[in-house]
């Protein structure tokens, strides 16, 4: 018996290995297709879902430019409010939302009228005010007043602190992003979401969006990336990686800086699921 459980516990670490390699082969072979110079090949970083054959198994591969989520240190109040909203919150919720986060990275202790300040995280019970200063990661986010677990899980997709801008890209944002977007016009995301889905060039289309408040006006991307990968080899997912990574050579000559790498385990929104967005097959040989 005892022979038995170490087998199966030496048999389950070396499945763990096979597939967490697996899945970061994966997050290293996004790398390589964001680099490439032809956009027919070049792979798209709006929340494509790419699928590749590797080591036996099956990896998908989705990619966000963080251009395209709402930078927690740069959205106005109004924009944030538009934001919480359209992730599920009530509209007073969202504004106490949205002024707690503007107290939370400004350097006052001046209240916002809705917000909260140390003594109101005191209120609560937590040994811990605002940081009074820019948040310096998505996690901080889950520490502000009025975050939960669900509020962080339905949030989290939306935003970053990478971007350094006021509002989106609409060209790499996702449709869960443009419709966050403040009096935004369903039927022209939808349209807009299918148009850019057929064109490899997206700098004509994007001009629909010029003037929406919470849209970015300078056109930054390409600098970071929010990169997720799964690893399937006998029809159970094993193991998942998700990273933060810039175009920024190290002194190796590695072309990219990963910043933020995380396993974790699969939900119900698994890439492998009905409701992949978009799938393309690559063939690696």
């Amino acid at each position: 018996m005892t022979m038995r459980r170490e087998t199966g516990l030496i048999r389950n670490t070396k499945q763990q290995a096979i597939y967490g390699a697996l899945a970061d082969g994966g997050l290293y072979f996004g790398m390589m297709m964001l680099l490439q110079s032809d956009l027919d090949i070049k792979w798209k970083a709006d929340g494509t879902v790419y699928e590749i054959p590797l080591g036996g198994g099956k990896v998908r591969v989705q990619i966000f430019d963080e251009a395209g989520k709402f930078d927690l240190n740069h959205t106005d109040g109004p924009v944030l409010r538009s934001v919480f909203s359209s992730a599920g919150l009530n509209d007073e919720d969202a504004e106490s939302l949205a002024d707690a986060v503007l107290d939370w990275r400004d350097d006052d202790d001046l209240t916002h009228l809705k917000g909260a300040e140390e003594d109101d995280y005191q209120d609560v019970g937590r040994d811990y005010g605002p940081r009074n200063g820019p948040f310096q990661s998505i996690e901080e986010f889950g520490l502000v007043q009025g975050v939960n677990y669900d509020v962080y899980r339905a949030i989290k997709p939306l935003i970053t602190i990478y971007s350094g801008e006021p509002g989106i890209e609409p060209a790499v944002a996702s449709k869960e992003a443009l419709l966050a977007l403040p009096d935004i016009n369903i039927s022209t995301v939808e349209e807009f979401i299918l148009s850019r889905s057929e064109n490899l060039d997206d700098s004509d289309l994007t001009n629909e969006f010029q003037g929406i408040q919470g849209v970015s006006a300078g056109g930054k991307t390409d600098n970071f990336y929010s990169i997720r990968t799964e690893a399937r080899m006998t029809g159970d997912i094993v193991t998942a990686v998700s990273a933060i990574v810039t175009k920024k050579s190290t002194p190796s000559g590695v072309p990219f800086t990963v910043l933020q790498w995380s396993r974790f385990a699969v939900g119900q929104n698994s890439l492998f699921s009905q409701n992949a967005t978009k799938l393309h097959v690559e063939k690696t040989n």
